[in-house]
Formats: structure tokens, sequence, C-alpha cells
């Protein structure tokens, strides 16, 4: 008794191929559009909190430091945390940027 294995049409396993890495691509393709609206937004808001922390030094320098002294340390911790978001951001950017590179590289042709 012969047993026969029947596989599937090799154009049909390229389509599937194709459309799973596209898939994938463009997966990433959205996380990285994720990544860059809200670093773009955590850039704007981090302007925004260093124009006010110059002008709340200013005003520091001017002898009205008590009030300011707890605004601008609140400032300060503000702007570390967006800084170093931003920072992670990048890194995650980087990350999938590397990532896409591979998928297209590996998608077959």
């Amino acid at each position: 008794m012969a047993f026969g294995f029947r596989t599937r049409n090799p154009a049909r396993d390229s389509q599937t191929d194709a459309a799973r890495f596209g898939r994938l691509t463009t997966m990433l393709d959205e996380l990285l559009e994720e990544l860059e609206a809200e670093s773009t937004g955590l850039q704007a808001r981090y302007q925004r909190v260093a124009d006010n922390a110059a002008f709340s030094l200013e005003e520091f320098e001017n002898e009205q430091a008590e009030a300011l002294s707890e605004r601008t340390d609140e400032l300060t911790a503000s702007l570390i945390a967006c800084s170093n978001r931003l920072v992670s951001l990048q890194k995650q950017a980087a990350f999938l940027r590397r990532l896409r590179d591979e998928v297209v590289d590996f998608r077959p042709a």
C-alpha cells in the first residue's frame, strides 16, 4: 500500500509567505508611526517646559526665590523624565527599524 504526500502549489506558498511578511512589515511601520507621534508630542511638551523653566530661572534671579524654588524643582524633574522617555523612544524606534530591515531582507522574493 503506497501513501502519497501532497504539497501545496509553490506559487500559493509564495503568496502566503509574502502576505505574512507584508502584514509584519505593515505592523512594524504602524509601530514606528506611533513612536514618532509620541516623540513629536513629547518634544513639544519638553520645549514648553524648558521655556517655562527659563522664565522661572529669570524670576528666581530677580529675588522671587522662595515661591519659584519648588516650581523650578518640579520643572527640572519633568525635564529629566521627559528626556529619559525621549531616549527610550529613540532606542525603541532604532530597534524597530533594524527589525523591519531584517524582515525586508528575509522576506521571500
